[in-house]
């Protein structure tokens, strides 16, 4: 918590992917709130005064100060990919064979954030796992659609492909070279 070192983050998030191997996981941040141990801890190592902006900044999703273990954007960046990571590269649906399981959790995510193109590609493996070749060119062609047109697809792509060869695969060699755009609506009526 308040002294936990960036080594120490990554072997929580190693012992989750590896040894518990949930099907689901949500990597938060935790907040000091006013009153609590954590928040005199932060206060005492000089990262939060105690004052009014201090106590309105209490989300579990996102730090708004550096401390000395590890900078604000550094844990927000490492909480996003774990949960990436863990989520939807590692995810243990797919690894299980739970087809039905993986697919339910992937299209919720698709209704939610329709450019995540991670989840577009746990849609194509688990089609690709339960045999339904229609359901994996379907996903494919969605994900270079949106990598094609929609800003926030380049962006998770330029930013997390490390973790997702084979959708950098799909998109071909030149994804990098992107240009922004504008966001594509979501198709009517179509479903996979």
């Amino acid at each position: 918590f308040p002294e936990e070192t960036a080594e120490q983050m990554h072997y929580t998030i190693t012992y989750v992917k590896n040894v518990l191997k949930p099907n689901w996981t949500q990597f938060l941040i935790a907040t000091p709130i006013v009153g609590s141990e954590m928040y005199d801890a932060f206060i005492k190592a000089g990262c939060i005064t105690n004052s009014p902006e201090a106590w309105t900044r209490t989300l579990t999703n996102h730090r708004y100060f550096n401390s000395p273990w590890i900078s604000a954007d550094d844990l927000n960046e490492l909480r996003h990919r774990a949960n990436l990571e863990c989520n939807f590269a590692h995810n243990y649906d797919l690894a299980w064979g739970s087809c039905s399981s993986a697919l339910a959790l992937f299209r919720s995510v698709t209704r939610l954030y329709p450019f995540h193109i991670f989840a577009w590609d746990g849609i194509r493996r688990a089609e690709r796992l339960s045999g339904n070749a229609t359901g994996v060119q379907a996903a494919a062609e969605r994900i270079r659609e949106l990598v094609r047109h929609d800003s926030r697809s380049q962006e998770l792509l330029q930013k997390y492909g490390d973790l997702f060869a084979d959708v950098v695969e799909i998109c071909g060699a030149d994804f990098h070279k992107f240009v922004p755009t504008t966001p594509i609506p979501e198709p009517r009526g179509q479903r996979l």
